[in-house]
Parts: structure tokens; C-alpha cells; sequence
């Protein structure tokens, strides 16, 4: 018999540790007797690794401390088209959030294959391949993106005027292409064969941006409930907060939000180097979750929904918590001590 799990109150159901925050973001932190085996890996699993993919490739894609194998270079990323198995190297465009396919050449089997954007064709297919074919008028950049299933193959994208990136799983790629470029490979390529038009809905942006930000939220809010069932673990029980446990256990449904909002706004409430979680009253019992990833703010979570006091009336409980995700190692401070913290963070009017 365990005590109740506090997502769907099961006491008989074997436990796992569950991570406070998600692992891949280099944390060790673990609740090892809250969370039931079922919720931990049937339910979580999933939502934890639409975050990640959504933390590493978008909210904080090119932050020096991510290492992100198919993270190019700043803006730039490989997918892999899962009809055709070809990775392609795409441009997020940042305002609508989504991949924009680079016009490029990728090395197969059975020889180069040309991809770009639906928006481009032969024109594209025509100017990348005279451009090739004089390759001493363009600037090239090279990088390795190894660890990928199946291997990334070797390709050479347009990224600008004149401009290229040679790409491969290894430097032996990478020899494939320089040789390429050499030997007038591409000078002898027929115009005829004609571009195929790669996928702009790539699959792990169409997946986590367009279709699971509900996912996301649900991530967020179980992260922040975790972190209340670690720093004080007497209140995650409370009736208070059944709200947001429901809301992190279930699919995402319109009489479950407003639990958790993507915020930038709280600079003062990191550490270069740390990710940060803090619980704090904001008014009247009202309390939150602020969370920052990589030093950079990411989200607040309201532990109640409306003017919900999830600790009872008039309650005021604080704790902070960093997260050295290098050493994998972490610091709680509770009560005086993370008020303090936070006093000594925040900003001075005037």
C-alpha cells in the first residue's frame, strides 16, 4: 500500500520516480513515491516529450547550452520527412512557427536528390545548380549533426545569396560533398530531372506547435505541481489544488485553462546557467509556479484557476528551487530564504 498518488489517487498501483522537472533537461530531482507507475509513463511520457521538442527546437532553439543534434546553426534545423526518409534542412520562420524547406541537394543511395519549398521550383532548382557548379564564387559553412535515427544524410542547402551549408552525420560525409563540388559533379546534373518539393509541416514543429500546445500546458502545469509536492509536500494534496492535478492528468478540454501562460515578462527571476522554479503568493492567497529554463523566463502557472486560493484562505507559502543542469545538481531554499531570494531580484521603482 502507498500513499495516494497525487495525480489519480491510486495506493495500490507500483511507483517510479518521477522527475520534479523533465530529465532530458538535465535535472535529478525525483518524487519516488507520489506519482503511480501508470501516470508517470502512460500519461506523462508523452506530454514530457512534446516540452523538450518544443523547449530544444523552439522557445530556446539555439541557446549555446542546448545541445540539440539537429540544431544547424541560429534560425537553421534538419527534419526528417518521414514519407520519403530524406532530412531536410529548414529555416523556422519565427512569426508563424513553422519550417520553411531550404533549397538543397541531399546525397542518397541511388544518388542527389533535389528538395526545396512548396512555394519554390524549377527556377529555385535551376539557380542552385548553376551556382554549384562555380563553386569558388560562393561562401560555404560546414557542421556535423551526428546521433540521429536514421542517419542524417549528406546534403548542401542554399541559405543565402551565394551562401551554402554543407551538412552530414560525420566528417566522411562531409568529404562526399567537398568532393562533389570538385570534380563538377553538380555541373553535370541534368535540368531536366526537375526539384521535389519538400514537406513545409515538418514533423516535430506540426506535432508540438500546431496540434499538442494543449500537451505542452499539461507538461508545464505537471512540472509545477511536482515542484509544490517536493518543496511542501503537505499542501499538494489540498482540495485547492485538484483543479490544476486534473488539468495536468486529462486530455485538454475547454473547462481546463488558464492554468498556464508562456511568459517572458519576469527576467529578474533567473539565474545564467540555472534553470529556476519558484512558487510564490502574488495576492490573497493566490500563488504560482514561475518557471525559467536555461536562464531565460519561460512560464508562469496559476496553481488555482480564477482568484482560486489553492492553500486556503489567505496562505502565503514561497520556495525557490535552481537547477544546475550541468552538474545535474540543485538548491532548495524555503520560506525566508526564498523570499529573500526573490527580494534581492527584484527590481527597485524608480
Amino acid at each position: 500500500m502507498f500513499k495516494a498518488c497525487i495525480y489519480c489517487g491510486d495506493t495500490t498501483k507500483p511507483r517510479t520516480a518521477e522527475h520534479v522537472l523533465q530529465q532530458a533537461f538535465g535535472t535529478n530531482l525525483v518524487l519516488k513515491e507520489d506519482v503511480c507507475g501508470d501516470c508517470n509513463t502512460v500519461v506523462f511520457s508523452p506530454l514530457d516529450t512534446h516540452l523538450v521538442d518544443y523547449v530544444r527546437k523552439v522557445s530556446h532553439a539555439g541557446h549555446p547550452d542546448l545541445t540539440v543534434e539537429r540544431t544547424l546553426l541560429d534560425g537553421l534545423f534538419v527534419c526528417l520527412d518521414e514519407a520519403s526518409g530524406v532530412w531536410q534542412s529548414v529555416r523556422l520562420d519565427q512569426r508563424q512557427s513553422k519550417p520553411i524547406v531550404l533549397s538543397q541537394f541531399v546525397m542518397l543511395d541511388d544518388g542527389m536528390r533535389f528538395v526545396c519549398d512548396k512555394s519554390q521550383g524549377e527556377d529555385s532548382y535551376k539557380t542552385v545548380l548553376a551556382e554549384l557548379s562555380a563553386p569558388v564564387e560562393l561562401s560555404m559553412k560546414e557542421v556535423l549533426v551526428p546521433g540521429e535515427t536514421p542517419p542524417v544524410q549528406p546534403a548542401i542547402a542554399k541559405t543565402g545569396k551565394l551562401k551554402y551549408l554543407l551538412r552530414a552525420a560525420d566528417e566522411a560525409g562531409l568529404e562526399r560533398l567537398r568532393a562533389a563540388l570538385n570534380d563538377g559533379t553538380f555541373s553535370r546534373l541534368s535540368v531536366k530531372s526537375g526539384p521535389t518539393h519538400g514537406s513545409t509541416e515538418a514533423p516535430w514543429l506540426k506535432g508540438e506547435i500546431q496540434f499538442s500546445i494543449g500537451d505542452i500546458e499539461r507538461a508545464t502545469a505537471k512540472a509545477a505541481v511536482n515542484f509544490v509536492c517536493f518543496a511542501l509536500p503537505q499542501l499538494v494534496r489540498l482540495s485547492g489544488m485538484a483543479g490544476i492535478r486534473k488539468f495536468a492528468l486529462e486530455p485538454y478540454s475547454e473547462e481546463h485553462t488558464g492554468y498556464v501562460f508562456m511568459d517572458n515578462r519576469l527576467p529578474h527571476l533567473v539565474t545564467a546557467g540555472r534553470h529556476t522554479m519558484v512558487l510564490a503568493s502574488i495576492s490573497k492567497g493566490e500563488h504560482v509556479v514561475v518557471i525559467a529554463l536555461y536562464g531565460e523566463p519561460f512560464a508562469v502557472v496559476k496553481l488555482a484557476s480564477d482568484d482560486g486560493q489553492p492553500f486556503g484562505p489567505g496562505a502565503e507559502e514561497f520556495a525557490v528551487c535552481e537547477f544546475d543542469y550541468k552538474s545535474r545538481t540543485h538548491t532548495l531554499l524555503l520560506d525566508t530564504d526564498a523570499v529573500r531570494w526573490m527580494m534581492a531580484r527584484t527590481p527597485v521603482a524608480g
